[in-house]
């Protein structure tokens, strides 16, 4: 909303639908309020998700430049392991997340074989395989296992 100034996009992700509003400065519903010392009006977002127990919400926060205002859309592959299709502008990323674990994740041309339950101490197994716009792979990330493809 203030394009002069450095932003961040949020972008969920869900299997079913998500209801995103936000409220600023609202006295009715009052929403939308800081309070450090003093009282001013600020952002607050809040997603609704109506989908059977348990659920999570994958959100994908994006940090902009001032006068930048990149397409950001984020898309559930997979819910356990969750997987995203992030997608940036011209890059791609797939975003494997998921308990320490033995299953191997498929992403993509790559398989994430993952280390074994008890090695990630309880952590998130993550791996992250970054595409340019021809889906040529220029980056990959693991953290709980290695890359194979």
């Amino acid at each position: 909303r203030y394009p002069d100034v450095a932003n961040v996009i949020l972008a969920p992700a869900s299997s079913s639908g998500v209801g995103v509003s936000t409220w600023c400065g609202s006295e009715d519903p009052f929403l939308g309020w800081c309070v450090y010392g003093q009282v001013w009006p600020c952002y607050q977002v809040i997603y609704r998700v109506q989908d059977a127990l348990p659920v999570a919400l994958h959100t994908v926060v994006y940090p902009t430049r001032p006068y930048s205002q990149p397409d950001v859309s984020v898309r559930m592959l997979a819910d356990a392991p969750a997987v995203l299709d992030v997608r940036i502008d011209d890059r791609r990323d797939l975003i494997a997340m998921a308990p320490g674990g033995e299953d191997d994740i498929p992403l993509d041309s790559f398989v994430f074989r993952r280390a074994d339950a008890n090695s990630s101490n309880g952590q998130y197994d993550i791996a992250v395989v970054r595409m340019d716009a021809a889906g040529t792979v220029y980056q990959t990330c693991v953290r709980g296992g290695e890359m194979v493809g």
